[in-house]
């Protein structure tokens, strides 16, 4: 039997609905560390497991995949960091982009990139789900990587640079 996610799309209430979720942290940042004390924000986002675009032809095992779309909850989580008073000067891909390490995630995680959302410079570290089997890294990640390598991304001279 064939396996298959539903994904749903963000309504523009949805995206509202995150942006106004920051609103009790801009009220903190702003209290605590007022602009005068040159308080700097950097973003941590890690596993964030992106799937497959459109679901996968049978399970492949995470209990979870009937029950998160991971990469609508990235999505959302972009359009939160975007929605803070104080910009953050940068987003910190802590590992775990995809959820299997193939192609087909990291060109998931890519679409979601390219859509604009966010635009603060990022920089990124493998996980162990980016890379299943750890060392050395698989070569298909590295072809990847010129695909899927986002502005300010160094080039990827040694495999396990960011692993």
């Amino acid at each position: 039997m064939a396996y298959f996610s539903i994904q749903k799309t963000l309504s523009p209430d949805t995206i509202e609905a995150a942006e106004q979720s920051v609103s009790p942290l801009n009220q903190y940042i702003s209290e605590v560390y007022p602009p005068e004390k040159g308080f700097r924000l950097l973003v941590w986002a890690s596993d964030m497991h992106i799937h497959k675009t459109d679901g996968y032809s049978c399970r492949i095992g995470a209990f979870y995949q009937d029950r998160v779309d991971t990469r609508r909850q990235f999505t959302l989580a972009l359009h939160e960091m975007n929605a803070l008073a104080l910009t953050p000067e940068l987003l910190i891909l802590g590992g775990d982009i995809s959820d299997k390490g193939l192609a087909e995630e990291f060109l998931a995680f890519d679409s979601i990139m390219k859509q604009g959302i966010y635009s603060v410079p990022t920089i990124p570290l493998f996980g162990n789900h980016d890379n299943p089997g750890y060392t050395p890294i698989n070569p298909e990640i590295i072809r990847m990587w010129s695909q899927v390598q986002q502005p300010g991304w160094p080039d990827l001279l040694d495999p396990n640079e960011f692993y």
